[in-house]
């Protein structure tokens, strides 16, 4: 059985569907006339005049922008800014344990701040 704890760090669980990613495919396609290649990146900028990835800052925006829609817990959308990463189930066995660690201390702070706003409001 879930903890407290543990319902409170769930955070998203990125994936690909195969769709998905045909459609970006199909959207390098539409606008480089050829299927993306093994050097082309996945999330490519639209608006570059040959295949670049996104800017850190418009890639962070899209995330952020999908975490919205999928209704991601805050406490994700939170840590994800907080350290530019995202961390799963799945990806806590495979990254850096100082990763793991500095996405802990981040959701952490996010329930501290709202524990914190929740004691300042009567």
């Amino acid at each position: 059985m879930a903890t407290k704890n543990d319902l409170r760090r769930k955070g998203p669980r990125p994936s690909y569907s195969e769709s998905g990613l045909f459609a970006l495919q199909l959207a390098f396609l539409s606008k480089f006339g050829r299927f993306p290649g093994g050097k082309d990146p996945v999330f490519f900028d639209p608006g570059a005049d040959n295949p670049q990835s996104l800017s850190i800052g418009d890639l962070q925006r899209y995330t952020v922008e999908s975490m919205l829609y999928e209704h991601t817990p805050p406490q994700a959308i939170y840590a994800y800014m907080k350290c530019g990463f995202l961390v799963s189930e799945e990806t806590q066995k495979t990254l850096p344990q100082e990763n793991v660690v500095k996405w802990e201390k981040a959701v952490d702070e996010f329930f501290m701040f709202v524990d914190k706003l929740g004691s300042t409001q009567h």
